[in-house]
């Protein structure tokens, strides 16, 4: 949060300190313990103006997967975010070492708007055009999005406040 803030929160509201740093806390764990899938999934506290959100995190990676080109590292990650407007909000991405590829999906409910489209592809190619990177983007308007279990909200030994 940073010393200042932290120092403001500990004046004003002692309680909302202690529940983000035990949040954040908490962040940190599912990086660095083991969890039942090979995912591993943060709950990312956002700030929408009005309060607070959260966003779900998932990221997996595959290290020295063997491919036809010899070894490469792969890695996955799914962003998943209800957004008021736009309703629930999917960036699914594949990222992997060999060729330096990046491939993206946008999953949403209702199909973006035409101009929206646009500008995220936009976006996307200045991005592959500034990093090197290859890949590609998809817009997917549909019902089914990536289903990413999180077990450790189920479990009933788990404690903490999640934002």
């Amino acid at each position: 949060i940073g010393g200042e803030a932290s120092n403001i929160l500990d004046q004003t509201n002692p309680e909302l300190l202690g529940r983000l740093s035990d949040d954040f806390g908490q962040l940190g764990r599912v990086f660095t313990e083991n969890q039942p899938n090979d995912w591993r999934t943060a709950l990312v506290p956002f700030f929408t103006g009005s309060g607070f959100e959260q966003v779900q995190m998932h990221m997996r990676g595959q290290k020295d997967q063997e491919g036809p080109d010899g070894e490469e590292d792969t890695s996955r990650f799914i962003i998943d975010v209800e957004l008021s407007q736009l309703g629930r909000v999917q960036l699914d991405g594949l990222v992997k070492s060999k060729g330096k590829k990046f491939d993206l999906i946008v999953r949403t409910e209702a199909p973006l708007p035409a101009v929206m489209r646009k500008e995220i592809n936009h976006i996307f190619a200045d991005f592959t055009e500034v990093t090197g990177v290859n890949g590609a983007i998809v817009f997917q308007a549909d019902k089914k999005f990536a289903e990413i279990e999180l077990p450790y909200l189920t479990d009933e030994d788990h404690s903490g406040v999640i934002v």
